[in-house]
């Protein structure tokens, strides 16, 4: 029932539906390639939690064909829209130089920027 919910609610425009469903074929029904397809609707509607599991599924290249500079594209958008995880994973990717022109300062930089996002007083936050 809650898969036929999250169906309405993709057709219906709710990119955080997609997501969901998404989730659903990717863990449930083992169908990536509609996965892969949903995800990519949700990170176009501004799912950017959407974006960034896509990215992951590139990053990985387990279950898609491995391409990082399209996981470096997809965090980059979320870590545009503020989302922490984006931002952490992107920085990584400049740290090693995966997809990405290696830059360590810039990595730190994007990394130290999710956390901020995270807990924006805390001292915790190193650079």
């Amino acid at each position: 029932m809650g898969v036929r919910l999250y169906e309405r609610g993709c057709k219906g425009g709710s990119p955080e539906a997609c997501r969901a469903l998404a989730i659903a074929y990717a863990d449930v029904t083992k169908d990536i390639n509609k996965a892969v397809a949903l995800y990519q609707v949700a990170c176009d509607g501004g799912d950017h939690v959407g974006c960034v599991n896509l990215g992951a599924m590139y990053q990985r290249g387990t279950v898609v064909a491995k391409d990082v500079t399209r996981a470096a594209s997809l965090y980059r958008a979320a870590c545009d829209a503020e989302l922490a995880l984006g931002c952490t994973n992107l920085g990584q990717l400049y740290l090693k130089g995966e997809g990405v022109e290696q830059d360590a300062a810039k990595g730190h930089q994007l990394i130290h920027r999710g956390c901020k996002v995270l807990v924006p007083k805390s001292s915790d936050c190193t650079e």
